[in-house]
């Protein structure tokens, strides 16, 4: 298949755990904590990032301001 079109990712990755004998609810526990080691992963190594992305206008015309606020909600709180 012709990968090279604008409908097509130039990279993938994908994340597969090895975790034996888990349940769902580990699964779920495992996918939580890692989405929140790489968003506190970014928030401390990539700040300018956040920064660039938080000075994009939002659909309102309104900026992002609060993007680093909210990236520390989903490191701080939990998912459920």
């Amino acid at each position: 298949e012709n990968s090279h079109t604008s409908r097509h990712l130039a990279e993938f990755w994908m994340i597969e755990p090895e975790i034996a004998f888990a349940n769902l609810d580990d699964d779920m526990n495992l996918a939580e904590d890692y989405l929140k080691f790489c968003t506190k992963f970014v928030l401390e190594h990539c700040s300018k990032d956040v920064d660039f992305f938080a000075s994009f206008k939002q659909d309102d015309g309104s900026k992002n301001s609060n993007l680093r606020e909210r990236l520390e909600n989903v490191v701080s709180s939990p998912f459920v």
